[in-house]
């Protein structure tokens, strides 16, 4: 009786150790055991870049225009044109073949960093532009810059409709060579020089020792004045005549022009400097 009583007692020990071992089990990982489906991890969803970039930053929509390099003839002569509503008109005829002009339109899309677009639906050509500040630069079709030689000749210029007033002669000029300043002639070789472009209003020029970039603003009745300019700070063996260019252009109010001579003047002053057509 004793022994069955001793068992009884050792079967009831085994059982309670059984239940608790099975509890610290099944509490030990609760999510191994029951899978909660809120947990379960989903694909990321790519999103469009939210800060600044080409898409939000740039007033991109507009007409750009290039002659383009083509193999087997001088050039395509391009033009594309970008609608608010993302839509895209396509013309481009091949120079020296015919004057057949061919014309497509349809949708384009943003990359996701809103930099660069992908116009839709096209079979033939083209189909990716980089986005920039009054520029579209051709993509390969692996959507990369092109490179070479050749890297240049892939960027469409933003037309921009020039005023009534702007003098369209001054753009025509490759460069403007600067012959006297402040009433003094300049007779260096390296003299500074000024270059005027139409499709953005952008000067480029030379400062006498170094390089220079800005805005050229016209106005009515012979307004110049010139802003945003800057260049590069390469040190000078004399900087006195090119600090007297820059503060020439910094005091520029008007101009004159008169067939291959450019003026830049002060109000009713005598002529700040002059410059000759190239």
């Amino acid at each position: 009786m004793r022994l069955l009583n001793s068992c009884d007692r050792f079967a009831t020990l085994v059982t309670v150790l059984l239940i608790l071992l099975g509890g610290c089990t099944a509490e030990s990982d609760p999510e191994e055991s029951t899978p909660d489906s809120s947990r379960t991890s989903e694909p990321a969803i790519n999103q469009p870049a939210t800060g600044h970039n080409s898409s939000n930053s740039l007033t991109w929509q507009g007409s750009y225009a290039r002659v383009l390099p083509c193999a087997d003839c001088p050039g395509i002569e391009t033009n594309l044109v970008l609608h608010k509503d993302n839509t895209f008109s396509l013309t481009t005829r091949y120079l020296g073949k015919d004057d057949q002009v061919f014309k497509n339109s349809g949708t384009f899309r943003w990359n996701e960093a809103g930099t660069g677009i992908r116009l839709q639906g096209l079979s033939d050509g083209p189909v990716q532009y980089q986005v920039g500040e009054h520029q579209l630069i051709q993509l390969d079709k692996q959507g990369q810059r092109i490179s070479g030689d050749l890297a240049d000749q892939y960027v469409l210029k933003k037309q921009i409709a020039l005023p009534d007033h702007t003098p369209v002669a001054i753009f025509d000029a490759p460069k403007w060579q600067l012959t006297e300043l402040l009433g003094k002639p300049v007779t260096s070789s390296e003299s500074a020089w000024l270059a005027f472009e139409k499709e953005d209003g952008r000067v480029t020029g030379f400062s006498g020792c170094n390089n220079l970039v800005g805005n050229a603003v016209f106005g009515e009745g012979g307004k110049l004045h010139f802003s945003q300019m800057a260049g590069t700070r390469k040190a000078c063996p004399d900087s006195t005549p090119e600090m007297e260019f820059l503060q020439v252009l910094r005091s520029t109010a008007s101009y004159r022009l008169d067939d291959k001579i450019l003026v830049l003047i002060h109000a009713e002053m005598a002529p700040l400097a002059t410059f000759e057509r190239l």
